[in-house]
């Protein structure tokens, strides 16, 4: 993983302060450019609670955050002013990656210092939300902002929503795409490559034994391009990827 670098901790505990310290170290060297930072869900959700404390005391004028994916799920939710709400009595609304991310604090913690925070809707059809959510990311992207993309990986090679098997679905000349799948979430929004490659830094956060032998499997696929059989290598391509661990590898 040469175009990777590695920080590897002692624990999970250790891995998320260190990530987040970085994180903020990014926004502080960027203060007058602006930031946006575009957010993950799934293990993710465990930083944002100790990210929001810290976003708390720092000063940033300029600072949007955005997500890099959702689980599309009309049916679970209405979401007209994106405050997210959990309607009680309904079930697996913690499948929706900006409910659990809701639940960490840290989009209140957002409204409180008028950060904007761009999420995916959960309104109408898979196509016109993605449309929608488009439009919001084209526009981010327009400003001249310093781009950070907090990313995952999931046991199966995939980052962000993107789905190994799924490639010429996602693998598109769009920066958002809405695709079906026969997985656990059958709907999904996300960044696509063509996006991922236009940030300026990726972080990735990957903790866990059970998570060595897809950290074995980015290193054995480095020099195999095949974006749609294991998404991750997408990471080659990304000006910057910072890698955070508690797995020796």
């Amino acid at each position: 993983m040469e175009s990777v670098l590695v920080h590897t901790f002692v624990s999970r505990e250790k891995t998320i302060e260190n990530l987040v310290v970085f994180i903020l170290s990014q926004l502080q060297r960027n203060l007058n450019k602006g930031v946006s930072l575009f957010l993950s869900g799934g293990s993710l959700v465990d930083v944002y609670v100790q990210f929001g404390i810290y976003l708390k005391q720092v000063r940033h004028t300029h600072l949007a955050l955005a997500q890099v994916d959702e689980r599309f799920q009309p049916s679970q939710k209405t979401d007209n002013s994106k405050q997210i709400t959990v309607n009680r009595g309904q079930k697996n609304t913690s499948s929706i990656n900006a409910i659990e991310i809701g639940k960490t604090g840290l989009w209140n913690v957002c409204k409180g210092k008028n950060i904007p925070v761009h999420l995916v809707s959960q309104k109408g059809t898979l196509g016109i939300s993605a449309q929608g959510y488009e439009k919001e990311i084209k526009q981010l992207f327009s400003e001249d902002f310093y781009k950070i993309a907090l990313l995952g990986m999931g046991k199966d090679g995939h980052t962000a929503g993107l789905l190994p098997g799924y490639g010429q679905k996602w693998n598109i000349d769009h920066l958002v795409v809405g695709y079906r799948n026969t997985g656990q979430f059958p709907q999904r929004i996300t960044l696509t490559p063509k996006a991922l490659r236009l940030m300026d830094v990726a972080v990735v956060y990957v903790v866990g034994e059970k998570k060595r032998s897809i950290l074995k499997k980015l290193q054995d696929y480095h020099n195999r391009k095949n974006l749609g059989i294991f998404p991750a290598i997408i990471l080659d391509e990304i000006k910057y990827v910072h890698l955070f661990t508690d797995v020796q590898i």
